[in-house]
C-alpha cells in the first residue's frame, strides 16, 4: 500500500528504508530472515534489519550509485540525493561486504571503508554473457575470502 502511494506521488523510497531499519517487516520476510544462512540486501534502500538474524552475514548488492541517479532527478528524488549519499557512504560499516556491478561503485565503497577490510567484489552484468562468466574455482575462492566456507 505504502509503495503504491509513494509511486503514485513520485516519492522516493526513503520510507522503505526507515521501516526496514526499525525492523518493521512482514511475517514472510521475518521467516525468510530466520531461515537464511546469509542475507543479501538488494541495493542501499534495504538496510540490515534488527533482530535475531543480525548475527548472520549481511551483504549488499549495488547495481549503481543511487545518489547519483537521485541527483539527476527532479522534485522529491533530487532532495533525497544527499540522504542517499550519506546512506551509501555508511554501507561499508553496515555490511560484511558489498558486491558492485561497476568499477565506479567498487571504488566509491572502498573509499568509504574505514577498516580497509572490504573486498567489494565486482559482479559484472549486461547483455554479453561472456563478460560475466566466472572462471573455474571462483565461487569457492570468493566464499573462502568472505569466510563462508
Amino acid at each position: 500500500m505504502l509503495q503504491t502511494i509513494g509511486r503514485r506521488f513520485d516519492y522516493p523510497r526513503v520510507w522503505q528504508h526507515a521501516l526496514l531499519k526499525r525492523g518493521v517487516i512482514p511475517g514472510r520476510v521475518r521467516r525468510a530472515l530466520r531461515d537464511a544462512d546469509i542475507v543479501l540486501s538488494d541495493m542501499p534502500w534495504c538496510p540490515p534489519i534488527p533482530g535475531p538474524w543480525s548475527i548472520k552475514p549481511w551483504f549488499m548488492v549495488s547495481h549503481n550509485l543511487e545518489y547519483r541517479l537521485l541527483e539527476q532527478a527532479k522534485g522529491w528524488h533530487r532532495r533525497a540525493a544527499a540522504w542517499m549519499h550519506a546512506n551509501e557512504s555508511s554501507a561499508p560499516r553496515q555490511f560484511r561486504d558489498i558486491f558492485a556491478c561497476a568499477d565506479e561503485d567498487r571504488d566509491f565503497f572502498l573509499s568509504c571503508d574505514p577498516t580497509r577490510q572490504l573486498k567489494v567484489q565486482i559482479l559484472r552484468g549486461g547483455v554479453d554473457p561472456n563478460a560475466y562468466l566466472a572462471p573455474p574455482g571462483a565461487r569457492d575462492r570468493i566464499r573462502s575470502q568472505l569466510g563462508l566456507t
